[in-house]
């Protein structure tokens, strides 16, 4: 593994964001997002736990949720036709007299996930408990990232309740929010940890057990505390999706810092771009600093190493103000527009406007690709606003513009690496990171 000499550390806070539409496609998930093109942020809960209603009261929430999405949304029969949307909440209305609270909530949180992956209900502002429990959708099976018992951590989920661990991935996915497969592999871990969501979809009771095999081979059955989402958020940190910030491996140490950069043993630049945003925190300094600033410090380092190969990872990008990457985008197209040496570690997490950053480096450099497909796609949908349904007062994200970074002739549904390195809970456990160590050494010109 390469031994990392850290030059630069930067912290950000600010975001923005956009969107844009892909082809119909299978189910996937995404984050709540702030206001503006293309950021996903997750923020103080708000909501006061969805109330029981009556028949009445969640017919008029399912046509308030149509009515909002036809007024604000650009196109939102763009993959199920507004007809095909239209019977499913007409079959949603004929059973609701079936239903509990908690279920017609589900519905709610479904109907919104068809629409695109910036479109949702986060289910961190439903007022839901949640189990103190991590869990990550690894190439090789679902692990848990972080448990109140350490012993627990690395090990793999085979069930929850009585329900095999990939039945239930693959029930909770329909509540995921997604413009592609990666999305949904990003976002569904999370939602295993919510007992009322577990129960609503019959994968478990309220007081859910989970079934793990710990590293050592040992299974065991547990039963998590529960919190609130505030909570949870103490227990694991932000974001609460994704794999924890550790120590564990390099890349994972300083995901919460919107941008920096250091030098490698074999004398590669990389730089970790976390955050689409215009200026942050220098921790060593307590000064902001400009992403330009940093920018100048890279290519600096560049022009001290004319062979050095430049790494950006942007496996943790989940979007931000898509106005504010120019810098880097303009260096890179000087530097990369026509020689070699460029390479971009992209995964699921890498969405929003972190994804029209990667659209437009993939269309004006030679960069290589590393690692996994894109959580978004080169074209979607994005700014979303906020409306709160009249009766439950569940809040449900709308995009509200369309973003075609790709160019109308890309139907793509995400930038797929040349080099596809996923990570696996084997090589997570082993402190492994095979994205960084499938990259080529030097500025070589052709990959494996």
């Amino acid at each position: 593994m390469r031994r990392w000499l850290l030059l630069a550390v930067l912290v950000s806070t600010s975001c923005r964001g956009a969107g844009a539409p892909l082809p119909p496609t299978t189910l996937a998930p995404t984050l709540a997002t702030t206001r503006g093109a293309t950021s996903t942020t997750v923020q103080t809960a708000t909501t006061v736990g969805v109330q029981k209603l009556d028949v009445a009261a969640w017919r008029e929430d399912l046509n308030a949720l149509i009515s909002n999405l036809e007024e604000l949304h650009p196109n939102p029969w763009w993959r199920v036709t507004k007809d095909t949307f239209l019977a499913d909440v007409a079959d949603v209305s004929a059973r609701l007299p079936r239903l509990t609270s908690d279920q017609a909530t589900l519905e709610i949180v479904r109907l919104a996930a068809e629409i695109d992956g910036h479109t949702q209900v986060f289910v961190g502002y439903l007022g839901w408990d949640f189990a103190r429990i991590q869990l990550y959708a690894f190439q090789d099976g679902i692990g848990v990232a972080g448990a109140s018992d350490p012993s627990l951590v690395g090990g793999r989920l085979i069930a929850v309740g009585h329900t095999p661990a990939e039945e239930a991935f693959d029930l909770a996915s329909v509540l995921a929010s997604y413009d592609n497969p990666e999305t949904r592999a990003f976002t569904t871990p999370f939602l295993l940890a919510v007992p009322r969501l577990l129960a609503g979809l019959g994968i478990d009771d309220e007081d859910p057990t989970y079934t793990i095999q710990k590293v050592d081979g040992e299974s065991v059955t547990v039963t998590p505390e529960t919190g609130t989402f505030d909570q949870y958020r103490s227990w694991f940190g932000d974001p609460v999706i994704g794999l924890p910030q550790s120590d564990l491996m390099p890349y994972l140490a300083r995901k919460t810092t919107p941008f920096w950069w250091t030098v490698l043993d074999d004398g590669s630049v990389y730089l970790q771009y976390n955050q689409v945003t215009r200026s942050g925190l220098d921790p060593s300094t307590g000064a902001q600093i400009a992403l330009g600033t940093l920018v100048e410090q890279v290519g600096a380092a560049l022009d001290a190493a004319p062979q050095a190969a430049l790494i950006v990872d942007i496996r943790h990008n989940l979007g931000g103000d898509n106005q504010t990457y120019a810098p880097l985008l303009s260096m890179l197209t000087d530097r990369f527009s026509d020689s070699c040496g460029l390479y971009v570690i992209t995964g699921r997490a890498t969405f929003s406007a972190a994804v029209n950053f990667a659209t437009e480096v993939e269309q004006q450099t030679t960069a290589v690709f590393i690692g996994e497909p894109t959580g978004g796609s080169p074209n979607l949908y994005g700014d979303v606003t906020t409306v709160t349904l009249p009766n439950s007062h569940i809040q449900v994200r709308i995009s509200t513009r369309y973003w075609e970074f790709g160019g109308p002739d890309d139907h793509r549904i995400s930038i797929e690496p040349a080099i596809p390195a996923p990570p696996t809970l084997a090589d997570w456990n082993a402190g492994r990171d095979t994205a960084l160590e499938a990259v080529p050494s030097g500025r070589t010109c052709s990959t494996p």
